[in-house]
């Protein structure tokens, strides 16, 4: 492979002196360009310093030198400096030039024109074929030839690089720089026609072969495209062509080139089609016409993914769509909507959301910004600026504008008309969220619907988002359209826009804040908790939305409610909102331009307990409607001996299947009522509850698991609780165990306890284990073990007998837990166990008796064993 060009060349080139001749500049393999012709050191200093990141347009400014490049697919028609690989000078006098300049890493299609010191040459033709051609630049008789290889993996080597190597041997018949695409330019020279040294060229080429999936007839298009064979793609400025080529990545066998790698099963085909017909439609343009859309980008593998997509559908005019982790583009053009909606078609329990107008962050009446131009040696240049005086005076007369360069694109037209669609897209200000049913099913992103509402009337929607609920509705985020923004008709339902307050004295918060506990009442019986907040609507156009802050009273976590329609004075917080719970809640605005805003103080209130689930009325229905079945079968079969078997077959069915029923709903309902994962762990509160619950005649049985976790940054709790009960008729038992785990700066914390407990409506009475280890306030830790019974017992394992450790009685005649007597081991009791005034027994068989003094109580009789003394007194 011959020697990369990079410092060494750098250091090895000299200034510019007419009349010299191509030289070597020293004797080392590298070679350099003499004092003949001179490269500008500017841009090859610029070179050195890096790889340039830039956002993907269709020129590259910079000539890039050295071997930390990053790979490069170009897309489109397109400019480059290129990277200069190889610098060689040959002939007597060293005259002639040789300089090699990769282009792409992949097969492009061919070269258009060439830059020569800024001025633009075609190009005379002079051989072409096997991916390969050569050209003379016109207007430099012959002095500069440029031959292009096409970038083929099986293109063979420059035959004139091998020959012209000098020395020999530093490009050889094995360097075919295969699978990269490059420009090998010659030049003999002559002072009068370079008198400023080695010219700069610029090369404008078409850039990649591209895989079409509707040229594809094996992937249900027309044509002979294979993905696995890149000799049958073709060149393609399609947009949505080259964002599916860049998802799937290109492939050199096993080997990612470039792009994101994305299996076919992920991307939505039927999207890529439409978008790619959408593109290549025909449209008037300047005196005309033209593809409506087209894309000219250089890719490097150091630009991010989604900066590469947004060269896409920026040059489409058009939006990325993901479903289910699939992806789709959706190209800028007016549709037909597949559906109408009215109010009768929402689903119910749902909170429908619709506002009328955009915040005034969100407006614009004005947009300017550049394209990349080719006329300008494809700089920089600036489209005509899309400005509206009606708008402007809707918004109060102030210009809301915004810069929106869209380097991607190479036509001025095709640039105004992408610029002109945002723009107006800013205009089309209705946005909402409803939910439907399942006749809706058909519904995606990207499909335009007509909905009409009492607060709206009828307006075109495009679905932004889509979310299919556990109960099968769909709930759409959708944001109104027209064909209108595409250029086709009039503005419809124009809406001033936001005017900003004159008074002195602008809102920071909301006023007047009202909280109630309500329900949401869905079809067939279905009802759930909400938070009902309400307002006084506020009379300033600054006020963008109403941010909803709310939380279970004693719990650091907090979920925000954002309310984008302030003027509507209330808002229904269903998400995560437990019945029976008390909560607390307090709300603040957000504005344009920004103010100081302050919070409502807290708010509490307790929700209500109604929640039920379509699945648990079916269930009472489905049981009520088998109850009066029975109960017409038996009275028709009478009460002989057939009736009373059909009694015991009618209580036996009926028992049983309100037993599975109820245990499946109670699963179901408890699942919903709680929501496992109504806190994200995002938010440190993450919290799993289960029931099981069976219920037979009078007789129910339960078991209940509940486990939280939860951490603030400061402090990390978890708690897990298991809870079993049984009742019949008026008796109940239960059990309880419960765990802890703390840890915050004041200390830790584990606890333990079990707890049982039979209550007849009579007696209740209960046994249970406590275990601790806490904090004892003095910088180190107590643990404690306490039990709760009447009686305490060890089995022998000798025997299998319980043994009574503990007793309740009395001690010095105060009710009190004793140690059972009975179980001291003889021999265990020793005078240092001993400490009395008194001792009584009825005998005593003492043995020898060790003392100082006896005496009687009456102290008249003594005996003193020390002095040797009895003393009587009488």
């Amino acid at each position: 492979m011959p020697a990369i060009a990079g410092a060494a060349i750098a250091a090895a080139i000299v200034g510019a002196s007419s009349g010299a001749a191509f030289t070597i500049a020293s004797a080392a393999i590298t070679a350099a360009i003499g004092i003949g012709m001179s490269v500008g050191l500017s841009a090859l200093s610029n070179a050195l310093l890096g790889p340039k990141k830039q956002t993907p347009g269709g020129g590259q400014y910079d000539l890039q030198v050295g071997s930390d490049v990053p790979r490069t697919i170009p897309i489109g028609l397109v400019s480059s400096k290129g990277h200069i690989v190889y610098w060689n000078v040959w002939n007597d006098n060293n005259d002639r030039a040789q300089l090699v300049f990769a282009l792409a890493d992949w097969e492009c299609e061919g070269l258009e024109y060439v830059y020569v010191n800024g001025e633009k040459f075609e190009l005379n033709l002079n051989s072409e074929g096997d991916g390969k051609a050569e050209y003379v630049v016109d207007g430099y008789d012959g002095r500069i030839v440029l031959r292009w290889y096409s970038g083929r993996m099986d293109q063979a080597a420059n035959g004139e690089l091998v020959a012209r190597a000098n020395p020999p041997g530093r490009w050889t018949a094995n360097d075919r720089l295969a699978g990269i695409c490059y420009v090998h330019a010659e030049l003999r020279h002559a002072p009068e026609v370079f008198p400023g040294g080695i010219p700069e060229l610029v090369f404008v080429f078409k850039g990649a072969k591209l895989y079409d999936i509707r040229k594809d007839s094996t992937a249900g298009g027309t044509g002979s495209h294979r993905w696995n064979d890149v000799s049958t793609w073709e060149w393609s400025d399609n947009p949505a062509v080259a964002e599916y080529c860049y998802r799937r990545g290109f492939w050199r066998g096993s080997e990612l080139v470039l792009g994101m790698g994305v299996g076919p099963y992920d991307l939505l085909t039927d999207y890529y089609i439409a978008a790619a017909n959408v593109c290549d439609e025909t449209v008037s343009e300047g005196n005309g016409t033209a593809k409506r859309y087209a894309c000219s980008a250089i890719l490097t593998a150091d630009v991010e993914h989604r900066t590469a997509i947004t060269a896409f559908t920026q040059a489409m005019a058009g939006y990325s769509y993901e479903k289910a982790g699939t992806f789709g583009p959706i190209a800028g053009a007016a549709q037909v909507p597949v559906a109408d909606i009215v109010e009768d078609d929402l689903a119910l329990g749902y909170v429908t959301k619709w506002r009328a107008k955009r915040s005034r962050s969100e407006l614009l009446n004005a947009v300017f910004g550049t394209y990349t131009d080719p006329e300008n040696q494809w700089g920089s240049t600036a489209y005509e600026p899309i400005r509206d005086e009606t708008w402007q005076a809707q918004d109060g007369g102030e210009r809301l504008a915004s810069e929106f360069d869209i380097d991607s694109v190479i036509s001025p037209y095709q640039a105004r008309r992408i610029a002109e669609i945002r723009l107006r897209e800013t205009r089309m200000q209705a946005t909402g969220e409803i939910t439907v049913g399942q006749r809706f099913m058909f519904l995606e992103p990207g499909d335009w619907i007509r909905f009409t509402n009492r607060q709206g009337g009828e307006r075109t929607y495009r679905i932004a988002r889509r979310r299919e609920n556990e109960d099968r509705t769909i709930t759409l985020q959708i944001g109104e359209t027209s064909p209108w923004v595409y250029g086709i008709g009039a503005q419809p339902n124009p809406t001033p826009g936001t005017v900003l307050p004159n008074g002195p004295n602008p809102l920071t918060t909301v006023q007047n804040v009202q909280l109630q506990a309500d329900t949401v009442i869905g079809a067939e019986g279905q009802t759930r908790p909400a938070l009902h907040v309400t307002w006084t609507p506020p009379d300033d156009p600054g006020v963008d939305s109403v941010i909803i802050e709310y939380r279970i009273q004693g719990q650091p976590a907090t979920m925000t409610h954002r309310d984008d329609t302030p003027e509507d004075g209330e808002a229904w917080i269903t998400q995560d909102v437990l019945a029976g719970t008390d909560y607390e809640v307090r709300v603040t605005i957000t504005t344009t331009p920004p103010r100081v805003t302050t919070w409502t103080p807290w708010i509490a209130i307790q929700t209500t307990n109604q929640y039920v689930v379509l699945e648990a009325v079916q269930a009472q229905q489905a049981i009520g409607d088998l109850r009066d079945f029975l109960d017409e079968l038996q009275s028709q079969i009478g009460q002989d001996q057939t009736g009373d078997y059909s009694t015991g077959l009618r209580r036996e069915l009926l028992e049983d299947m309100e037993a599975t029923v109820l245990a499946i709903v109670g699963d179901y309902q408890s699942d919903l009522t709680v929501s496992k994962e109504r806190r994200k762990a995002e938010l440190g509160l993450l919290q799993e509850v289960s029931l099981v619950y069976v219920r037979v005649g009078k007789t129910e049985a339960s078991i209940l698991q509940e486990a939280l976790a939860r951490a603030d940054g400061d402090s990390a709790l978890a708690t897990l609780l298991s809870v079993v009960e049984a009742k019949a008729d008026q008796a109940t038992a239960s059990g309880r165990m419960y765990w802890e785990a703390s840890a915050a700066p004041s200390g830790v914390t584990a606890r333990y306890s079990a707890i049982v407990e039979v209550d007849d409506n009579e007696t209740k009475e209960a046994a249970g284990l406590f275990m601790e280890v806490v904090p004892d306030g003095q910088g180190g830790y107590t643990s404690r073990v306490a039990v709760q019974s009447d009686t305490f017992f060890v089995y022998d394992t000798a025997d299998g007998v319980p043994k009574v450790v503990f007793v309740v009685g009395t001690v010095n005649g105060v009710q009190s837990v004793g140690i059972n007597g009975n179980l001291i081991v003889d021999g265990t009791i020793n005078t240092a166990k001993l400490n009395a005034t008194t001792l009584s027994a009825i005998t005593a068989n003492l043995g020898t008796v060790t003392a100082g003094k006896m005496q009687s109580p009456d102290g008249k009789f003594l005996i003193d064993l020390t002095n040797k003394l009895i003393r009587i007194e009488v």
